[in-house]
């Protein structure tokens, strides 16, 4: 009996060694992508602590261990690291419902990302950010900007009378759009600003309807976009002890674009 045991254990090796893997032990294996062993993250899956739906580049504060990393809508596993200028807070102090979020507090506290093809100045696109703002400014404060250089970016501001104002600009040329809405304090809204080069467009929506620009686009940027900053890059006019927080934004291809599913 002995002797038949082990020549069935042998013949069963054999026919392991000797045929592929099924491919069900394939799917059990890739089950256990984002799984944690002994502390370390084995292959985190696409998405891993991004929002859901479609977008360019985005960003919750969610990634594992490296809340200013943002997550690239291809499904880039590695994300794309964000690199932090002054002191802003960052944490779950700062996000809605518990959620990580940025919180800047003072002029030139921003979270920088170098732009790897995410957005053009000279196409169309949409960004969406979440925010929360304490009280209204006294001044224009810079809530993001897309930077190509000095004279080629686009920048969003809050300002005095608590609207939107967004900046277009190439050269000597500045064409911008305002939200007509009067941002509420002290509670969460919903901001996004769209451009389309191509056809001399763009907008900004503050509440729900997007409000057509004050002056159209008509050149475009010699210098496209290279940095994306996200905060008070420049321009902080706000009381002490006031604030804007960013609870999570998207880059959205198309003029007018919703937001991402996830958020």
């Amino acid at each position: 009996m002995n002797k038949l045991k082990r020549r069935f254990v042998l013949i069963i090796l054999f026919i392991i060694l000797i045929f592929p893997i099924s491919p069900s032990i394939c799917l059990a294996q890739e089950q256990l992508a984002g799984v944690t062993i002994l502390g370390a993250n084995i292959n985190p899956p696409a998405g891993y602590g991004c929002m859901t739906g479609t977008y360019t580049l985005g960003w919750t504060g969610d990634w594992p261990s490296d809340t200013d990393r943002a997550c690239a809508g291809s499904g880039d596993e590695t994300g794309v690291n964000g690199a932090i200028t002054g002191s802003p807070d960052i944490g779950t102090d700062y996000g809605e419902g518990g959620s990580v979020g940025l919180k800047a507090n003072a002029v030139n506290e921003y979270i920088t990302y170098v732009d790897s093809d995410y957005v053009s100045g000279n196409s169309a696109y949409t960004i969406w950010l979440r925010v929360y703002i304490s009280a209204i400014p006294t001044g224009n404060t810079r809530l993001f900007t897309l930077y190509g250089d000095a004279t080629n970016y686009i920048n969003a501001v809050f300002t005095n009378t608590g609207n939107v104002m967004a900046t277009w600009r190439s050269g000597a040329t500045t064409p911008t759009a305002y939200g007509t809405a009067v941002l509420s304090t002290g509670t969460w809204s919903n901001v996004g600003y769209t451009w389309d080069t191509p056809n001399q467009d763009h907008a900004v929506d503050t509440n729900g309807s997007w409000d057509e620009d004050l002056n159209e686009i008509t050149t475009t940027m010699s210098t496209d976009i290279t940095n994306i900053y996200i905060g008070s890059e420049s321009q902080f006019s706000m009381g002490g002890g006031e604030y804007f927080q960013v609870d999570k934004w998207a880059i959205v291809s198309g003029y007018k674009a919703s937001r991402p599913a996830g958020w």
